[in-house]
């Protein structure tokens, strides 16, 4: 899923906060704190525009629990529009001098964050299967085949 522009978007995350007697806690596409998985290279947007958020200001850390536990906001390729809790949408760039883990943390409040890892993706695995009696090209390079082949990468 992307948007229009120079740089298309790899997922957006919608973010509300609620409280099921445990205090306020930030949901990510209605998941109670999910340790996310972002790709180095590719861009994401958090979608605050939802009213739960309102006193709940998003925000990445290199520390767990951001700025509560002595750390500090991490702003590295991060951008932030509109008014939380009405129409705010953060962005963030995972460059390969991205750390392997971030903390997302409320700027306000304690205990109402998660984790994300940063990873390289080398490429997505794919399945092939042929059947025939002749070369063929695949890729980088050619391949003999004679009854059926699978390839599983």
């Amino acid at each position: 899923k992307g948007e229009k522009g120079a740089e298309s978007i790899a997922k957006e995350y919608s973010i509300t906060v609620e409280n099921h007697g445990n205090g306020n806690k930030y949901y990510i596409d209605s998941v109670d704190r999910p340790t996310l998985t972002l790709y180095k290279g590719f861009t994401y947007t958090f979608d605050q525009s939802d009213g739960s958020n309102s006193t709940h200001p998003f925000y990445f850390s290199t520390t767990s629990d951001g700025t509560h536990s002595g750390g500090s906001q991490y702003t590295e390729s991060t951008t932030s529009t509109g008014t939380v809790g009405s129409n705010r949408i953060i962005r963030i760039k995972i460059s390969h001098n991205t750390p392997d883990t971030l903390y997302y943390y409320c700027g306000h409040h304690p205990g109402m964050g998660g984790q994300c890892h940063t990873r390289v993706r080398l490429f997505t695995p794919f399945i092939f299967q042929v059947s025939c009696n002749k070369a063929i090209h695949i890729g980088y390079g050619s391949i003999a085949v004679s009854g059926t082949y699978r390839h599983t990468g």
